[in-house]
């Protein structure tokens, strides 16, 4: 077993289309399994765990004044003015 191993590494090495192809697949394979490893924990510090909804983000009301009040989501949209 060890032995077609090495002579399967040593044809890698010596046969340089067959080199580049190897050295393309490990690219592709390391960067896919840092982005689905990476991926989950960045999420979970960005949006939250799972199951909370994130914090919507405040708008204010607009139309020409500001009334000092910060609205948000689906509800500011209903109570501000149209141009």
């Amino acid at each position: 077993m060890k032995a077609d191993l090495l002579e399967g590494f040593r044809y890698i090495r010596d046969t340089p289309d067959v080199r580049m192809l190897a050295v393309i697949f490990m690219g592709v394979v390391l960067s896919g399994f840092a982005y689905q490893t990476l991926m989950p924990g960045y999420l979970v510090n960005a949006l939250g765990p799972p199951g909370h909804a994130p914090r919507p983000a405040l708008q204010h009301d607009s139309g020409g004044r500001d009334s000092g009040e910060p609205r948000a989501g689906i509800a500011a949209a209903r109570k501000t003015r149209s141009l």
